[in-house]
């Protein structure tokens, strides 16, 4: 069997293909395509983290699907269709979770960062329920990366986006924007008009575009940074000091107060004050346990529309750039 390689932009081009043959040098040769969208659809309908996941899907889901549920919305649509879960004749569970052949990078990059969110959350909640002698620190390292991978996962669904709309007047999300920018032009605002720079803006500058004055952007920006702050008060500082109370409750700084106990004086001085105990410093666990959840409400809210996005382009237009990255035809 022939798998062609090129991402396919014609579709008419490609039925003619499919349904014909490939002159080759060794004579002509029947290019078949193992997948259609309908194949993709059913399997995607039968497609569960409880029931095809791998092991830490499976076992580690239960702990996020509540306040994270686009996360396996995206996952059954977006990734189980590049893995060989729609092959029949693929029965090894292991093998059915390996990407098919001839997949577009970019899509394969979304996937990678996707399940790496998923990890990285994972393993916040390992540090939760099974402490060791660096789990606060380990903790934040793990969920700062989250926030890091997220928001390139988000970056990369826009540009995928970009790519199968033949460019960012087409996309609406960023379309809204360009004609706020030439209201705000006509009005004489400040507003920058202009064509779009051949190089993609940073990471931040595209998702600012993408989410315009969402306040959930704005509050997801807010976390992350108190997080990205914490992180790296704990770990690139003197060790952090803690308040051991009765019941080997553990008390440390809240993120808003984290700047204030760089030195050990401090904490010693915070132990003696009940004041600044109740407002400043938060049981250890209670607060890890609080950033990640809160992460996770704040990733589900922003993982909305661009899965939406994905899954117009995808299903209800059969945009053939996308189909194409997932070696996948319309009928």
């Amino acid at each position: 069997m022939i798998i062609d390689t090129r991402p396919w932009r014609n579709w008419a081009a490609l039925n003619d293909i499919c349904l014909g043959t490939a002159a080759t040098q060794g004579g002509p040769k029947i290019v078949q395509y193992i997948v259609t969208l309908g194949n993709a659809i059913e399997a995607i309908k039968r497609t569960y983290y409880v029931n095809e996941g791998d092991y830490y899907e499976k076992s580690y889901w239960p702990l996020l699907k509540d306040r994270f549920p686009n996360c396996e919305d995206y996952w059954r649509h977006f990734v189980v269709p590049i893995t060989r879960r729609l092959q029949a004749t693929v029965t090894d569970q292991r093998k059915r979770t390996l990407p098919r052949e001839h997949i577009s990078e970019d899509v394969l990059q979304l996937a990678s960062l996707h399940y790496s969110v998923f990890m990285h959350l994972v393993c916040c909640y390992d540090h939760v329920m099974n402490p060791r002698m660096s789990s606060f620190e380990d903790f934040y390292t793990h969920l700062a990366a989250a926030c890091d991978l997220a928001e390139e996962f988000l970056h990369g669904v826009c540009l995928l986006t970009i790519d199968c709309c033949g460019g960012r007047a087409n996309v609406p999300q960023l379309s809204r924007k360009e004609t706020a920018q030439k209201q705000g032009g006509d009005r004489g605002d400040s507003l920058q008009t202009g064509a779009a720079p051949a190089v993609p803006p940073a990471r931040y500058g595209l998702l600012d575009e993408y989410f315009g004055a969402s306040e959930q952007w704005k509050e997801y920006k807010l976390h992350a940074r108190k997080v990205r702050d914490y992180r790296d008060a704990i770990l690139r500082n003197f060790q952090i000091g803690r308040v051991i109370m009765a019941g080997d409750i553990v008390l440390v700084p809240r993120k808003e107060h984290i700047q204030d106990y760089g030195r050990w004086p401090a904490v010693f001085l915070a132990a003696e004050d009940p004041d600044k105990l109740q407002s400043h410093f938060i049981d250890m666990k209670e607060q890890m346990i609080a950033d990640t959840e809160t992460l996770e409400v704040m990733l589900n809210n922003l993982w909305q529309e661009p899965i939406a996005e994905m899954k117009r382009l995808f299903f209800d237009d059969k945009n053939p750039i996308m189909l194409g990255k997932y070696q996948i035809t319309p009928t």
